[in-house]
This record gives C-alpha cells, sequence and structure tokens, in this order.
C-alpha cells in the first residue's frame, strides 16, 4: 500500500500567520532557499490580473484581509514514492483541476526532501484562497479583498466559499485524492494502492503512526530516538512485515488455484 497522508489547514491573521512569508516558504524562496534543492515544480494559477506573480497576490492578501480573515487555505499531501516525478506533477494537476478548477486562485510546490528512512519524501503543498472568480467580475486589488457586496457584488470584493470550512469537505477531498492517486498509480502501472478510510474502518488492527513534533524529528535526525520515535519505527517494520508475507503468499495463491 502506498504512504497515505493528507492534511487542510488554514492560515490567518488572528495566529499571525502571513500568506506571502508561507508562499515563499513552500517555494523555498528568500530566507528559505536554503532548501532551494528540494523543489521539484511548482506553478500557481488563476491569479488576478493585477498580481505580477504569486508572492505579489499573497503580499495583497496580507495587506488587504481584514485583521482575523483567513488568509489562505492548504492542502498538504503525500505524493506515491512509487510514481516518476512527471507522473506525480500530472497526478497533482489534475487534483488541482478537479478540486480548485478555474474557481480559486492558487499556489502549489512539489517538493522532494529527504525522510526519515532515507529514502525521498516528495510531497505537495497546494495553499489557494476561498475566494471564489465563479461571478466573473474583474476586481482590482483594493476590492478583491474586500467584504462581498450581495446586492451590488462589483462593488465588494470576491466572495468567500464557505464549504472550505466543512469537515464534510475535507472528506470528499480526502476520497477524491484517494481515487486520483490510484489512477495514477494504476495508469503507472503499479500495484500499489491508497486507502483514504482510518486503519479501523480498513479492518486493519495496527496503530496509526504517532505525530512527531519538529523537536522530535530535529532529534531523530541527530540519532536520538524518543518513545514516539521507537513506536513509529515498530509500526513501519510491522508494515514492511505485513508486505513481504503479501508478497510471498501471492504466488502461493496462484500455484493453489492451478
Amino acid at each position: 500500500m502506498a504512504i497515505y497522508r493528507f492534511s487542510m489547514k488554514h492560515g490567518s491573521r488572528a495566529n499571525g500567520t502571513s500568506a506571502a512569508a508561507h508562499c515563499n516558504y513552500i517555494l523555498r524562496e528568500q530566507r528559505y532557499n536554503y532548501g532551494a534543492h528540494e523543489l521539484i515544480h511548482s506553478e500557481s494559477g488563476n491569479l488576478p490580473e493585477w498580481a505580477t506573480d504569486a508572492e505579489d497576490f499573497w503580499d495583497a492578501a496580507d495587506y488587504f484581509e481584514a485583521v482575523n480573515a483567513r488568509l489562505y487555505t492548504e492542502f498538504e499531501i503525500a505524493l506515491p514514492r512509487e510514481l516518476t516525478t512527471q507522473q506525480q506533477i500530472r497526478l497533482v494537476k489534475d487534483f488541482v483541476q478537479a478540486e480548485i478548477g478555474d474557481r480559486h486562485p492558487y499556489t502549489l510546490a512539489i517538493q522532494q526532501p529527504q525522510a526519515q528512512d532515507g529514502k525521498p519524501n516528495p510531497h505537495v503543498h497546494v495553499m489557494f484562497t476561498s475566494r471564489s472568480l465563479a461571478d466573473g467580475i474583474e476586481r482590482e486589488r483594493e476590492v478583491f479583498f474586500k467584504r462581498a457586496n450581495s446586492h451590488h457584488p462589483e462593488q465588494g470584493g470576491a466572495p468567500k466559499d464557505r464549504q472550505w470550512m466543512t469537515k464534510e469537505r475535507l472528506l470528499d477531498l480526502r476520497e477524491s485524492w484517494a481515487t486520483h492517486a490510484n489512477v495514477g498509480l494504476k495508469r503507472a502501472g503499479q500495484e500499489a494502492v491508497i486507502d483514504h478510510r482510518s486503519l479501523e474502518a480498513q479492518g486493519i488492527d495496527r496503530p496509526a503512526e504517532p505525530k512527531l513534533s519538529p523537536y522530535e524529528s530535529m532529534l531523530w535526525k541527530q540519532g536520538i530516538h524518543s518513545e514516539k520515535v521507537e513506536e513509529l519505527l515498530l509500526i513501519r517494520e510491522l508494515v514492511e512485515l505485513e508486505k513481504r508475507q503479501a508478497v510471498n503468499i501471492r504466488p502461493l495463491a496462484k500455484m493453489i488455484m492451478c
């Protein structure tokens, strides 16, 4: 089974977040360029005509959005290691087209740092504004982030799509990603699949991997194992054992059928 990790986050002024800084972070630009070698693909789409580039758009969001407003929503998704870089890019593009389409300005970045197990850890960040372009009205920079005006839409900002705030939407997105990823894996001739359901729903009697704090991850890189790291390593060892057993059982089953 391919690695499955899908999270949706929100950045807002209320928690001190900067959209422009986060854009620079995922694109590995400015003070984050020490990780430029990890970036393997990036692009932005649906930017208004007034935006010269992604940083300009997100800088405007920082400046013009309301004091406690949500600046952006972000998907962070693990990409199947079984796919090549070009296959991963196609998978991400297909998913973004299906779920964001031409409705929201977005910036995406595919990164491939080294995972704790020494293997590549390909994943994608997709940050976008929930402000919708669906009404087709061209708005200037100063107007785009204003409160929407239902009576005179051209005088107000781009309306926010509230569906991005619901749990149901997140569950739908996770299922959609699993479907897209499995199509991509099958298209590439891979047998691996991902399942968006919980381990319990899949009938797997195994605990989920514990989430490590940045500090615990840093110590792990230095060779210091906390209790959570030991638990995580044990779970991964069990997963690998299950995979090896499945590989051995498959040819045996074919022989029995013959």
